[in-house]
């Protein structure tokens, strides 16, 4: 939980779990950059149009969210917490003056006021949680397009590599080989969402890179060009992705050592859906990163109702003590909290 016993938000935390769920929506964009630069070498084959035109089709979904997609997470997440903070730090001469007034002399116009000052941030919190449902509803919708894709595209590599009984045995090995692959990259990539930057709190920084050259044959892959919002931590991984990569490569590259160019081709045609693969768990990561702070923001909403009726039911001054306490300790997180988010918001520029 990241809210302390008073019911308040900690800041630390809070920058943790949104620092994650940036990593998360900079790793898909990463696979959708990574769909969009795989490619085949042409083959006279009549297997060779269908899977250019599935691959083109996978192209094209991922184009407008490779373009749009962070930035829908940008405007439709970062952007509202920066504004939520914004309107309690914004509110704080006025709300901390309505106290002030009431420690010297107990009015009840003057504590109607300092309810409705309170209430005006009950919408910005709720802007906040509403921000990631429209964002999943997006992600989940494009995402439902993705998998349909995938499924059509997996289908048909697996249809190919049927018909070619005389390689199904290197087919399975290099399939299996690919398996692997996607997992290690997957442990990775989730090893690098999580980690953190201990030495340049609050800064963004971008690494490019991760690159499967071309196979022997023709098939080649550009699996990621991976950002993350903080890497003092990441570097190690990156460094181990590169390097499982490269083993896989040459192995896959050793099986096939025997074999004609198209058949190369065929046995290395699951490499093609394995940046699609990466896509679809992506947004499942992003899904399980945001399920955190949805649980911060309805807690938080629920104590700053709690607050207001609080202040509404006060008849002394003894009764909102902790109210102000609340208040003064929400805005100092928040500044923290804003400081980071704003970074964030630049993350892509």
């Amino acid at each position: 939980m990241v809210l302390t016993t008073n019911m308040n938000l900690n800041s630390t935390e809070l920058k943790n779990n949104l620092c994650i769920s940036t990593n998360s929506a900079l790793m898909l964009n990463a696979a959708c950059q990574a769909i969009i630069e795989t490619y085949i070498q042409p083959s006279s084959s009549e297997w060779y149009s269908q899977i250019v035109s599935e691959l083109s089709d996978a192209q094209a979904l991922v184009k407008e969210w490779r373009t749009q997609g962070y930035l829908y997470f940008d405007q439709d997440i970062i952007a509202e917490i920066t504004a939520c903070g914004e309107a309690f730090i914004n509110s704080q001469d006025v709300i901390l003056n309505y106290f002030n007034v009431l420690q010297n002399q107990w009015s009840a116009d003057i504590k109607n006021s300092l309810t409705e000052a309170f209430k005006t941030l009950v919408s910005p919190v709720q802007a906040m949680s509403n921000s990631i449902n429209n964002y999943e509803v997006s992600l989940q919708q494009w995402g439902d397009k993705v998998q349909k894709v995938y499924d059509k595209l997996a289908q048909t590599i697996n249809d190919i590599q049927a018909q070619e009984s005389d390689l199904l045995a290197k087919i399975a090995a290099i399939n299996a080989s690919t398996e692997q692959l996607k997992n290690q990259i997957e442990a990775d990539r989730q090893a690098i969402i999580k980690a953190q930057d201990k030495e340049k709190e609050g800064e963004t920084e971008t690494i490019l890179g991760i690159i499967l050259a071309p196979f022997t044959g023709g098939v080649s892959l550009i699996l990621s060009c991976i950002g993350v919002a903080s890497i003092s931590e990441a570097e190690g991984q990156i460094a181990t992705m590169q390097a499982t990569i490269n083993a896989y490569q040459n192995h896959i590259e050793s099986l096939q050592q025997e074999l004609g160019d198209d058949q190369k081709k065929i046995t290395s045609l699951q490499m093609i859906s394995l940046s699609a693969s990466i896509v679809l768990g992506d947004i499942q990561s992003i899904n399980t990163s945001l399920d955190p702070l949805k649980t911060i923001w309805d807690v938080y909403e629920s104590a700053l109702n709690g607050i207001i009726d609080k202040i509404d039911k006060a008849d002394k001054l003894d009764d909102i003590i902790v109210c102000k306490a609340w208040f003064t300790a929400a805005c100092n997180e928040w500044g923290e909290i804003v400081h980071h988010s704003a970074s964030l918001q630049n993350i892509n520029k």
